[in-house]
C-alpha cells in the first residue's frame, strides 16, 4: 500500500477550477467518466444543494513537497425510496442519462488510490457508510479495482440487479479520424476526395449564412485563393460538418445508435432515436 496518497474533501465551490487538474487526470485515468469532471458537478449544483454533494480528491505525495492529484470521485448524499430510505452515498450525482458511477483515478496507483477513498469513507464520522453505485460497469479494471479494496477493508459488495446496455470502448491508439472512418465508411473518403479537390484551389475556410427563415440555417464554405481568381462559395459537405464537431458528440450519437458491444451492467436505459425499430 501507497502511504504518500491522501484523501481529501473537496468544496463544491472550489472544485470549479479543477478543470485543467481533472483533465490531466483523466488522460492517464484508468478510465474515463467525464460525468466526474468539474463542468458536470457545476451543472449538478444548479439543481442539488452543495452541502450534499462529497467529493474526494486523492492526492499523492511526491518530491519536494509537491502534489498530484491521483483520483475523483463525485458523490451524493441521498435518502430516499431509492435507497431504502437510509442514508448512503451515490454516485453519480444526477442519473438522469446513461452514465457511470466509477471514480477517475490514476492507471499507475489505481488499487492504492481506492483503498485510500474506501478508508476515509470508512473513518468519516458524518458520512454514510453505505455506497449506492446504480450505474457501475462490471467489466474493467476499475470495478476490480473497486472490489479488491473492498476486500481487503472487509467490506461487502453487493449486487442488486443486472442489466446490459450498448457501450462504447475506444481502441488503443483511437482518435476522431479513425472513429470517422470506420462510421462514414466509403462515403467518408468520396467526401474527403471532393473536399482536399476544392482545397486545392487555396484555403478553405467555413462560416454560416442565415437565409430569410431563422429556421433555415445555410451553412457554406469559402474558398480564399491565393491567386488572382475571385472566391468561389460552394456548399460544405457532410463530411465537414461531422469533423468539425468533437469526438464526444460523435460517440455520443453512436451510442445512441447501439453500434458497439455489450457490457453487464448495473442499470440500463437505451436511447432510441425516433424512426428507429
Amino acid at each position: 500500500m501507497n502511504t504518500g496518497i491522501v484523501v481529501r474533501r473537496i468544496r463544491p465551490a472550489d472544485y470549479a477550477g479543477f478543470g485543467q487538474v481533472f483533465a490531466e487526470l483523466a488522460a492517464r485515468a484508468l478510465e474515463p467518466n467525464p460525468h466526474m469532471a468539474p463542468a458536470a458537478v457545476a451543472a449538478a449544483r444548479v439543481v442539488v444543494a452543495e452541502d450534499r454533494i462529497v467529493i474526494l480528491g486523492a492526492w499523492l505525495s511526491e518530491a519536494l513537497g509537491s502534489e498530484r492529484l491521483a483520483g475523483i470521485w463525485a458523490l451524493r448524499r441521498q435518502r430516499d425510496w431509492r435507497t431504502g430510505f437510509t442514508a448512503a452515498l451515490t454516485a453519480p450525482i444526477l442519473p438522469l442519462y446513461e452514465v457511470s458511477s466509477l471514480p477517475v483515478i490514476d492507471a499507475d496507483h489505481a488499487q492504492d488510490v481506492m483503498q485510500a477513498m474506501l478508508r476515509h469513507l470508512l473513518a468519516a464520522g458524518d458520512l454514510p457508510q453505505t455506497l449506492a453505485l446504480p450505474l457501475l460497469p462490471l467489466e474493467g479494471p476499475t470495478f476490480v479495482a473497486l472490489a479488491e479494496a473492498c476486500r481487503a477493508k472487509a467490506s461487502r459488495l453487493g449486487i442488486c440487479e443486472r442489466w446490459q446496455r450498448p457501450v462504447m470502448r475506444p481502441a488503443p491508439g483511437d482518435d476522431a479520424e479513425r472513429y470517422l472512418r470506420r462510421a462514414l465508411g466509403q462515403s467518408y473518403k468520396k467526401r474527403m476526395q471532393q473536399f482536399r479537390a476544392i482545397a486545392r484551389h487555396g484555403e478553405v475556410g467555413f462560416r454560416r449564412l442565415r437565409a430569410a427563415s431563422p429556421r433555415r440555417p445555410r451553412p457554406i464554405s469559402t474558398v480564399s485563393s491565393r491567386s488572382s481568381r475571385p472566391s468561389m462559395p460552394c456548399r460544405s459537405t457532410p463530411c465537414c460538418s461531422m469533423a468539425a464537431r468533437s469526438p464526444l458528440a460523435c460517440s455520443s450519437k453512436a451510442r445512441a445508435r447501439g453500434i458497439s458491444s455489450r457490457s453487464p451492467m448495473t442499470r440500463t436505459r437505451r436511447a432510441i432515436r425516433p424512426g428507429e425499430p
